[in-house]
């Protein structure tokens, strides 16, 4: 309870848990006695999620968790290694003592604590903080070795956990240090898997307009994207739902690129509830926006949801051999409020495929001898995407004359760009014979097959 005497009062109420409502009441005092209450509930905001671990990873298919120890350990590493960069100017791997333990002490105290927490898979009942103020004085101390320190940590901890059967998610700690055990009813997990990631020009698109509503900033800036103009030969003109918007950091606090990140929703168009406050009275919600625009947009991540459940699991299935993924984590309370920004990223790279069978020819056979020949498997051609299009050359054309590009000969750099990206579907820049072939059908033009 807080008691003030002026009219108009103002509090932070500090070492509240995250991802919980509460619930305040506040009333006046005068010489007649106390008025009535007013009453005001707030949802806390979840913290960022922990980096997920591969649990398991197939050709198609990967198992990942979240929220564990080593899931913690991983992330720090991380957040270490960010410090690490910054300070190793002449990029020579290792850094000064005393230089790392200042700036992880005045600048990075939650960090700093976290260290402190883990403890060493080498040097019983010491942290990885031990480790490095063990270091002797006026040493450098290479990340190579500090890294094998945090493997060796996430390692141990892994295995530990695995034979504890932990399952309850854990945040970082507070400024004390250590982990702390959140109830894993609190959230909501989503893991999103990224379909493009791609650069924005922000002197154009990413730039920041004065009295823009998010949500057209966000629509202007993926209507210019490659991503948009795949889907206008392949799919709709239409953007689809957002259900979910994160706009950049500030540059003083952000250890990522500055870039827009937007989770793609099901069902019908999403509404911008600035442009048409009507919109509310209807049962299309629009996106859930994090954060401000303070910084221009640089980059743009799409996303798609994997995953959203409680649990701190999740397989992804129908992956394809041999390709990259990224994917992010997000977490929404389960009582209402603002979700999470998105975990730091995980990419991971697809096993490719065993060889297909031998094609068996003919064989010779006699009495006590048997002569076999075999020769490589015939490899199926790869399915065709045709676009929609009554008049594709009318397409590549209005593209060729977009009076936003600064055009060469009559041809804008992006409108190419655009089309070679269309139809290179594995991304090697190169179009392979397979690729032609759909080209030259989406523009009328026979063709036998790849070549």
């Amino acid at each position: 309870a807080l008691a003030r005497s002026q009219p108009e009062g103002k509090t932070t109420l500090k070492n509240l848990r995250p991802g919980l409502r509460y619930v305040f009441r506040i009333r006046a005092f005068n010489g007649f006695g106390p008025g009535p209450f007013a009453h005001a509930s707030f949802v806390t905001r979840p913290p960022q999620p922990l980096l997920p671990v591969i649990r398991s990873l197939n050709p198609t298919s990967i198992s990942l968790s979240w929220g564990g120890a080593d899931s913690s350990i991983k992330t720090h590493a991380r957040m270490l290694k960010d410090v690490f960069l910054g300070l190793d100017k002449t990029s020579r791997g290792a850094i000064d003592r005393e230089d790392l333990l200042t700036e992880l002490e005045s600048r990075h105290s939650d960090l700093f604590a976290a260290l402190d927490g883990i403890p060493s898979a080498n040097i019983p009942g010491a942290s990885i903080l031990d480790m490095l103020e063990a270091t002797g004085a006026g040493d450098a101390i290479k990340w190579q070795d500090v890294s094998g320190w945090l493997r060796a940590a996430s390692a141990k901890a892994s295995s530990v956990g695995e034979a504890a059967g932990e399952s309850r998610p854990t945040t970082p700690g507070s400024a004390s240090g250590g982990l702390r055990t959140v109830a894993r009813q609190a959230f909501q997990y989503i893991l999103c898997k990224c379909l493009s990631d791609e650069e924005v020009r922000f002197q154009k698109e990413g730039a920041l307009q004065d009295g823009e509503a998010p949500f057209d900033t966000a629509t202007r800036v993926m209507r210019g994207s490659h991503w948009f103009a795949n889907r206008l030969v392949a799919e709709a003109a239409e953007l689809p739902p957002l259900e979910y918007l994160e706009l950049p950091e500030q540059a003083a606090v952000a250890r990522e690129k500055p870039a827009l990140r937007v989770l793609l929703g099901k069902g019908g168009r999403t509404r911008n509830r600035n442009a048409d406050p009507e919109s509310k009275q209807t049962s299309e919600p629009g996106p859930q926006v994090v954060g401000e625009f303070l910084e221009p947009v640089t980059h743009l991540e799409i996303y798609e949801q994997a995953y959203a459940g409680e649990s701190s699991t999740a397989t992804v299935k129908g992956l394809e051999p041999g390709r990259s993924y990224q994917f992010r984590l997000l977490a929404r309370p389960l009582a209402g409020g603002e979700p999470s920004r998105m975990s730091q990223p995980l990419v991971v790279h697809t096993p490719e495929l065993g060889p297909a069978p031998p094609r068996v020819g003919k064989s010779k056979v006699g009495t006590d001898t048997v002569t076999l020949q075999w020769g490589a498997a015939e490899r199926a051609g790869r399915a065709t995407t045709s676009a929609t299009l009554a008049d594709p050359m009318q397409t590549i054309d209005e593209w060729a004359r977009d009076p936003n590009e600064d055009l060469v000969n009559g041809v804008g750099d992006a409108t190419i760009r655009k089309m070679f990206n269309r139809y290179d579907r594995d991304a090697s820049g190169f179009i392979e014979g397979s690729e032609l072939c759909d080209l030259c059908t989406d523009l009328g033009i026979p063709s036998k097959g790849p070549r």
